[in-house]
């Protein structure tokens, strides 16, 4: 993630387009509403995250409503409520996404079980 403007949005599996390329390939510049990663045990490292941490400021940045942000091995949800600072909720079993996306509520006691 490192040198990426901010107006460069990361698309899973890998597609990046920045603003010169965009113009060419006649892409509208959008965001999701909402993204949600998943972390691996060894994506959960202090660079691993820092990444994770790093992405997700980015698409927040380019108008992303939600991002959410799931590491399994600590039980723990980083949640990005569009232009607000992330919250930490541990062990949620429900996720409930608010205003941001309200039809959406997660169950995360599947997820924790294993």
């Amino acid at each position: 993630m490192e040198g990426l403007q901010p107006r460069c949005v990361p698309d899973p599996p890998g597609l990046l387009v920045g603003p010169h390329r965009r113009a060419a390939l006649d892409f509208a510049p959008l965001c999701r509403d909402l993204l949600a990663e998943l972390a691996s045990p060894i994506d959960e490292r202090p660079k691993g995250l820092t990444i994770y941490s790093k992405k997700m400021a980015l698409y927040q940045a380019n108008g992303a409503r939600l991002g959410l942000l799931h590491l399994p091995e600590e039980r723990v949800v980083d949640v990005w409520p569009g232009s607000k600072a992330p919250q930490r909720l541990e062990r949620p079993e429900v996720l409930d996404a608010g205003r941001e996306i309200p039809a959406l509520r997660l169950n995360l006691g599947e997820i924790w079980a294993g």
